[in-house]
């Protein structure tokens, strides 16, 4: 049976022949994933300033993703003037088909990504404890910030769907 068809049967409850698996690590994944990739400027190996504008570092003791060390918005009233991506533009897309094809291939079950959804991402935006601060003492311009997120984040599933339809069956996401 065909990755796809089992990720397909155990959302419906239709009793797969197995439970479906996302473990790259052991060789193991019926998931592929396609997500809008930079041309330039993007994180690699858990160091680089990503799409947003939020500096990534890796931690001294273990090598991982990395995280957040410079938070772009330093001034809740920067809020409303901070560039977002703009995932319509085609070079975000370059290598796309590419990877889709090749999970198409292998009967995967193909999921758009979307990395640090809201609260992860407002925090990666301005800080831990300026979004806590914020949300108490400042809760119109959180506000406004996560309205932001979400529309650049419905955006880009639009994408997905304006350019491979049916492609996508499912959206992944973080937070």
């Amino acid at each position: 049976m065909q990755p796809r068809e089992i990720v397909r049967r155990s959302i419906r409850f239709e009793t797969p022949p197995r439970l479906p698996v996302q473990f790259d690590c052991f060789g193991c994944n019926d998931f592929g994933g396609v997500s809008p990739m930079p041309s330039e400027g993007s994180v690699s190996a858990g160091t680089g300033i990503d799409p947003w504008g939020c500096r990534w570092e890796q931690a001294d003791s273990v090598r991982n993703m990395g995280q957040v060390r410079g938070h772009p918005i330093t001034d809740l009233a920067q809020i409303e003037r901070h560039p977002m991506p703009d995932y319509s533009r085609d070079f975000w897309w370059r290598d796309a088909e590419k990877m889709l094809a090749a999970h198409e291939a292998e009967g995967r079950y193909i999921t758009g990504g979307i990395f640090m959804v809201l609260f992860e991402r407002m925090h990666s935006l301005c800080g831990f404890e300026p979004v806590l601060m914020g949300l108490l003492a400042d809760r119109a311009a959180m506000e406004v910030l996560a309205d932001r997120i979400v529309d650049v984040h419905l955006a880009l599933v639009e994408q997905y769907r304006r350019r491979f339809g049916g492609r996508i069956h499912g959206i992944n996401m973080t937070d």
